[in-house]
């Protein structure tokens, strides 16, 4: 991490990187500069981490008095110029997928920098700190959020082949996965391409990135109306040398071909993804559902519910929440003696969301058997909801304390014949 005067660094990004790359205006950020007093605004709107990384950035100590740390600021104010887009990049960028890339590329001593008072960290701080080591890690940002962002469906082979000799993070970065995306869009013959934008090997599995025009749309530029499209962000996420996957896009269908054809030409036979589904014995269900409507639930709170199959003539189903995250599990409990009937099963709640730190967590419940006797039940959540590292501790919570496996709503849906 250079510490020196910014005007020895490598020429900043283009505007093709900003815009198509990060999809962040540039332009119009540049044009902004050339107004008076526009970097001296910009400058005293920093918060006092980012003023500390900055900074530190230009070779300033940080131990100077408040108001003479932004005063001698403005005397950088023409190197300063290039870290004005990063701060429309940073907006609503997740801090830990931002920790996660100052990790491997940031010091300590800049980490700490950009450290608050509670243990969080100013996520713009480290997005400075890390266009300065290097613009191109900006891009792992943007790709790493998406995938804070997203809901994963779990996938697995239907028929598992015999392993090739090659690894599976050799194919990918090899130019078959290229020609795997080439021979997929000749045959939508939609005129609309794939762009592989990056293959990330992270935390053991390999995160594929690939963009394609989605949806047709328009927007007014320079009072002209342009054409265009949506862009679906297809995330693949291949584990157990591509056994296991996890995919997350807008256009599902093609998503899902897309990863059967990345898996045949890797295994060299045809593949096929299937959902992951963990069945749930009905007095699992049940045991989960009383402790949550009796607040015995540990880390979690009933906040919402739908019922259905109610003795209530013309109810399909009847459903209630509670938008200040109090429970309604007693509500639950009133209407089940109201009623005389038992409610706190499989058959009965559709659906509910449940408080976990601090976010409602949306839980469905599908079912299967075709009689009582052989019901089962497959429990699934809103894994957008949590970020990375929440989610697989929501699963370990389930599983651990009510026995039973849970897994995304994200899913390939089969049409029925």
């Amino acid at each position: 991490m250079s510490e020196a005067s910014l005007t020895s660094s490598p020429p900043p990004p283009t505007n093709d990187f900003w815009e198509d790359k990060l999809e962040t205006r540039a332009a119009e950020l540049w044009s902004a500069f050339q107004r008076p007093n526009f970097i001296n605004r910009w400058i005293k709107k920093r918060s006092q981490t980012e003023i500390s990384v900055l900074r530190t950035l230009v070779g300033l100590p940080i131990d100077a008095n408040a108001k003479g740390r932004v005063q001698e600021l403005l005397r950088y104010a023409d190197d300063l110029r290039h870290f004005v887009p990063v701060v429309a990049f940073g907006f609503y960028k997740s801090m830990l997928a931002t920790l996660e890339v100052a990790e491997g590329c940031v010091s300590e001593n800049l980490r700490r920098l950009a450290e608050r008072s509670d243990g969080t960290y100013d996520t713009t701080a480290l997005l400075f700190a890390i266009y300065d080591h290097s613009p191109e890690e900006l891009e792992r940002v943007f790709l790493l959020d998406k995938l804070h962002r997203v809901g994963l469906a779990p996938m697995k082979l239907r028929r598992v082949p015999r392993r090739p000799a090659r690894s599976l993070l050799a194919f990918l970065n090899s130019n078959e996965l290229e020609e795997v995306l080439e021979r997929f869009d000749e045959e939508q013959r939609d005129d609309r391409r794939c762009t592989l934008r990056r293959v990330l090997d992270r935390d053991g599995g390999y995160l594929v990135f690939i963009r394609r025009p989605f949806r047709p749309t328009h927007q007014l530029v320079d009072n002209r109306v342009v054409h265009g499209h949506t862009a679906d962000w297809i995330v693949l996420e291949f584990r157990d040398e591509g056994r296991l996957l996890n995919v997350a896009s807008h256009g599902k269908k093609l998503s899902f071909e897309i990863a059967n054809q990345i898996a045949s030409a890797f295994y060299d036979t045809p593949c096929q993804y299937v959902n992951v589904e963990e069945l749930t014995f009905p007095a699992q269900l049940q045991s989960f559902l009383e402790q949550l409507a009796a607040d015995e639930a540990p880390e979690l709170t009933l906040v919402a519910v739908e019922l259905c199959e109610l003795p209530l003539p013309g109810f399909e189903t009847l459903g209630g929440s509670n938008a200040s995250n109090v429970s309604v599990g007693p509500g639950v409990l009133a209407l089940q003696k109201l009623l005389e009937e038992p409610l706190l099963d499989g058959e009965h709640f559709n659906r509910l969301k449940v408080l976990y730190k601090r976010k409602r967590v949306l839980i469905k419940i599908e079912r299967t058997g075709v009689t009582l006797a052989k019901r089962r039940y497959v429990v699934r959540y809103g894994d957008q909801r949590l970020n990375l590292v929440e989610r697989p501790k929501f699963r370990d919570l389930i599983e651990r304390k009510y026995g039973f496996k849970i897994v995304s709503t994200e899913k390939r849906r089969i049409k029925a014949r």
